[in-house]
């Protein structure tokens, strides 16, 4: 495949991800950055050339990309079951086991 197709497939796989952002996430929607900072949004998502979806911060001088960012209403990633317990009232780190047997949670 050549390097022009890559950048085409990137474009459209990035303007799916920011249309599907925007369609759930109005400007003004809490956001935590992968630094751990939360904010809210202050655009709506649009594609770098290179195809990878960014939105506007507010605290943020430059555009963020999608991928380094999660709504606050979404579960955490680095978290076991998003945060929330499991059926034994765990809630632990990445690596952790579940005390009810439930096994790797990480």
């Amino acid at each position: 495949m050549s390097d022009t197709a890559h950048v085409s497939d990137a474009v459209t796989d990035g303007t799916a991800r920011a249309i599907a952002w925007n369609g759930a996430c109005p400007i003004g929607t809490p956001v935590v950055a992968d630094s751990g900072v939360e904010t809210t949004t202050r655009s709506l998502a649009w594609n770098l050339v290179d195809g990878t979806p960014v939105v506007q911060l507010v605290g943020y001088a430059d555009a963020v990309a999608l991928s380094r960012m999660r709504r606050m209403a979404d579960p955490d990633p680095w978290i076991p079951n998003g945060g929330h317990e499991n059926s034994c009232g765990y809630v632990g780190g990445v690596t952790a086991r579940c005390t009810c047997g439930g096994g790797s949670r990480g």
